[in-house]
């Protein structure tokens, strides 16, 4: 799956493939994008549905996905010696 596909699909993709998709993308993304996913989670009121959880989450991975993959990411992840992505790339 590409990081466009991912980004199309993930609002309605199922929770079995959400999740096994979203642990190979964590490992692809920087720990700038990381740190912004884990701080959503941590400030996120437990008392709210599952469901509000998965889309707020949804949003900030493409929020990631779209930093990543732009020019200033490319910038982020060279100074990480990652290699730059593209949204056609293959999510590894």
């Amino acid at each position: 799956m590409t990081y466009r596909e991912l980004l199309d699909t993930l609002p309605t993709m199922p929770e079995k493939e959400r999740a096994d998709i979203l642990g190979r993308l964590w490992s692809a993304l920087t720990t700038l994008s990381k740190n912004q996913l884990l701080a959503f989670q941590q400030t996120w009121d437990g008392t709210r549905p599952f469901v509000e959880f998965v889309h707020e989450q949804n949003n900030v991975f493409h929020e990631c996905i779209l930093m990543e993959t732009s020019p200033i990411g490319a910038g982020v992840r060279a100074q990480m010696n990652l290699p730059a992505i593209t949204l056609d790339d293959e999510i590894q």
